[in-house]
């Protein structure tokens, strides 16, 4: 499951069986007493209070929660072992604040069947494994992956010529590797492959795109380097589950107040978020 709320949510010391991931994120835009994002981890069992700092003026807390069942298949499919032990603390991140903004975004609106959140979810639980993780009996897991700056740098790289497209030798010279090598490494860092990695960036940029509702899905579908519209239709069926003009019409029947947080329009109902992720709305 996953929650959004303002402030640093319940403070009674306790516990739960699924491992908690919160991101504390500033407010949409940027406001005073703004801050950097802050990511919280949480081992299952683990006692703790609250979901991360307090003190923390405005912003929203992203929180999610993952049985362990869901940390241990992505350990197996990851190392071929389920004897996975996370550790906890607080930790930075970019990876992590990317997809705690992207679900940020897609639960403010509302869309709690968007299969963008299972994918946000899956993603994270992937990260959580390679890099916050070690095998049964102290082992540290291998964690050859990107560096933040050079996870950073990709990003913005592959978002400034999303309508151009790009290869895999100009995304590893944007970071200073090799193409073999970005492919081992991205693919620790994020559970993606550059393809893929690409492909994600977009459809989170389509979702905007639509959100936004200024452009058509024809002029969407060539801001985003698709051959056409049916083409980039294809794909984000694939990805979300809906096709781009449902997805819109999705959009339509929510409005948004200045935090960023979603309300409901006077007719319209708010489907509940499945068991991986649940916006809280406070």
């Amino acid at each position: 499951m996953a929650a959004a709320r303002r402030g640093s949510g319940f403070n009674r010391e306790h516990e739960h069986p699924e491992a908690q991931v919160t991101v504390h994120l500033p407010a949409c835009g940027g406001s005073i007493g703004s801050f950097e994002p802050c990511i919280r981890i949480v081992p299952p069992r683990a006692p703790h209070k609250g979901s991360g700092p307090t003190g923390l003026i405005g912003g929203t807390s992203v929180v999610f929660h993952f049985p362990p069942r869901m940390l241990e298949s992505a350990a197996d499919e990851i190392y071929e072992t389920s004897h996975f032990e996370l550790h906890g603390g607080e930790v930075r991140d970019p990876l992590i604040v990317h997809l705690a903004e992207v679900a940020r975004e897609e639960m403010a609106f509302g869309l709690s069947g968007s299969g963008l959140l299972d994918h946000v979810a899956h993603v994270l639980a992937g990260r959580l494994v390679r890099t916050f993780g070690s095998l049964a009996g102290g082992r540290r897991l291998a964690r050859t992956s990107l560096s933040a700056r050079q996870l950073n740098t990709l990003r913005e790289f592959i978002e400034s010529r999303l309508d151009t497209g790009t290869n895999v030798t100009q995304l590893a010279m944007a970071v200073g590797l090799g193409p073999q090598r970005l492919t081992a490494v991205l693919k620790a860092s994020t559970g993606l492959t550059p393809h893929a990695y690409v492909t994600h960036l977009r459809m989170v940029r389509a979702a905007r795109l639509l959100k936004e509702g200024r452009r058509t899905l024809s002029e969407i579908a060539l801001a985003l380097g698709f051959a056409g519209q049916s083409h980039f239709g294809a794909v984000f069926l694939r990805y979300f589950g809906v096709t781009p003009r449902h997805y819109r019409k999705q959009v339509a029947r929510f409005s948004v107040d200045a935090s960023g947080l979603a309300r409901e329009t006077a007719s319209q109902g708010v489907r509940r978020l499945d068991e991986i992720l649940n916006l809280q709305k406070t």
